[in-house]
């Protein structure tokens, strides 16, 4: 596919083709425009109500309401509930304020002060909508921000128990040249084309081609087959919608406990922090198991570089390597992917060896590759590229009916320590609902070596990812389990309720004992 050509940003001095950037503040609305784009907000609730640009005055659904337009949202709980599914708040400010005017730069506030007296209706948290309009090294650019606050000591009767999803949403114009022919819901040709990176990129399906009869529903609502789609260059393909992360990055917190969070900039991002703040330093290293941690507390200072001089990152082995697995890079790409259902294929990832994993049903093939018995991976014999599934999922035995799978690992030793202890670093790059057994050379006895329990919510075998968060584990092995000769590791995942649950594995290694 040949890249699509956008127009180049816009360039020229204040002094130049451009004026200064404009506000405008009326009774119920507030404009910001920089030449370029205009953008109006509602006043004070700081809601886009209209984007104005390149001739077109409102890219936003002008028939949806004001407030269903561009807004934040944020999905929260109420402290120690059980068994909902969270309550939405749109987050509308209850005051505006200029924070900066000049002719380089406009920047708004939009806040909502958390009062008792709202309990149950909104999120307990101090809200700060930031929008930004300015010219940034001669461009125009335009930009946002969200600040969530819960102070120390507040006092309330309602707190939050945790915040699952906040979002930026902006609704799209229905194109009226389709009146009379389809259903008005929100489809616009102007947008018809997506570029996410240069190897992704292509033409979109009209939204009304998720709905039945042209749209089949699938394995989870935000998965449609595209059966009749308007446009027949679409028909057949899966059209999806990968945004969740799952609990695993949810925000729990309890009474008067603080907490404050700044979301974005959205669209321009600068980093910056505080004058004086402490830190610490994180990092991982490509090709090396775990997380680097600088112990030392390190303060940042504004206009100044900190000289933290060489950093030495002792990742763990307590021995040499007998044998690994895969590539110790946080995802399961090295692994085997195997060919979609032609049923949902992807036409965009079909020629790119990166990509593999981007499509529609995968989970489904462990079971048609090994309908009876699990995967058996031989190290020596086995290629890790072709012979290790790239995710340990579920098999799929009747409708709606799912069981466990148990992988295994075969190896062989000379020269076994019986008295030492090795050491099997088990290194994850997804977890979704599930759990990792490991057994050593008998698959039967009850009470495994090892157990992580439940673990992992990032969905990425149904989002079609490669990677979700990070795990590592380290198994001790008694030397009395191990035999000479052959010996055999047993990887078993027992949770299956739904087809999406299961492991990605990023990279298996056994160490001896130290000396070997």
């Amino acid at each position: 596919m040949v890249p699509k050509k956008f127009p180049e940003i816009a360039k020229g001095s204040l002094n130049g083709s451009f004026p200064s950037v404009q506000l405008k503040i009326q009774d119920k609305h507030v404009v910001m425009d920089n030449g370029i784009l205009q953008v109006t907000l509602s006043n004070p609730g700081g809601m886009v109500t209209g984007i104005q640009y390149h001739g077109i005055d409102n890219l936003l659904e002008v028939r949806n309401r004001e407030t269903e337009r561009g807004y934040y949202d944020m999905v929260w709980n109420n402290y120690r509930s059980k068994g909902t599914a969270g309550n939405l708040d749109r987050l509308e400010g209850t005051k505006m304020e200029v924070v900066v005017k000049n002719e380089e730069q406009v920047e708004l506030s939009f806040t909502r002060m958390w009062d008792p007296s709202l309990k149950g209706n909104f999120v307990p948290l101090n809200i700060d909508k930031r929008y930004y309009d300015m010219v940034w090294n001669n461009y125009r650019s335009k930009g946002t921000a969200g600040n969530l606050d819960r102070l120390e000591g507040t006092k309330m009767e309602v707190v939050v128990k945790n915040e699952e999803q906040v979002e930026l949403s902006f609704t799209r114009m229905w194109d009226p040249s389709l009146k009379g022919n389809f259903v008005p819901l929100n489809i616009d040709k102007r947008f018809n084309y997506m570029a996410v990176a240069d190897n992704i990129q292509r033409f979109m399906p009209l939204p009304e081609d998720r709905l039945p009869p042209r749209g089949q529903a699938l394995a989870y609502p935000e998965a449609v087959r595209l059966v009749n789609p308007v446009e027949p260059e679409f028909k057949g393909e899966v059209f999806h919608s990968p945004h969740y992360a799952g609990k695993g990055l949810v925000i729990d917190f309890g009474p008067n406990e603080p907490w404050k969070k700044v979301y974005g900039p959205v669209f321009i991002y600068l980093n910056s922090l505080t004058t004086g703040l402490p830190i610490n330093l994180y990092a991982w290293v490509p090709g090396v198991i775990g997380d680097y941690r600088n112990v030392a507390i390190i303060t940042i200072t504004s206009g100044r570089s900190t000289d933290v001089g060489n950093l030495v990152y002792e990742p763990p082995r307590d021995g040499p390597t007998l044998w690994e697995i895969g590539i110790p890079d946080r995802t399961a790409a090295e692994f085997y992917v195997p060919d979609p259902n032609l049923l949902y294929i992807n036409k965009l990832y079909v020629n790119q060896p990166g990509c593999r994993f981007r499509q529609y049903g995968l989970w489904e093939r462990y079971a048609e590759i090994y309908p009876d018995k699990d995967l058996v991976y031989t190290v020596g014999v086995s290629d890790y590229t072709k012979d290790w599934f790239y995710a340990q999922v579920t098999r799929k035995i009747a409708n709606k009916v799912y069981q466990g799978t148990t992988w295994q690992i075969k190896f062989n030793l000379h020269n076994v320590n019986r008295i030492a202890t090795y050491k099997l670093r088990v290194a994850l790059a997804s977890a979704s609902l599930s759990e990792l057994q490991v057994r050593v050379n008998d698959p039967k006895t009850k009470k495994p070596l090892f157990s992580s329990g439940l673990i992992g919510d990032d969905n990425a075998i149904a989002r079609h990812g490669i990677h979700g968060l990070y795990w590592l584990y380290t198994v001790d092995i008694p030397g009395g389990r191990l035999v000479e000769g052959d010996n055999t590791v047993f990887f078993t995942q027992p949770r299956s309720v739904s087809p999406f649950q299961g492991i990605m594995y990023d990279y298996i290694r056994l160490e001896g004992p130290p000396g070997t």
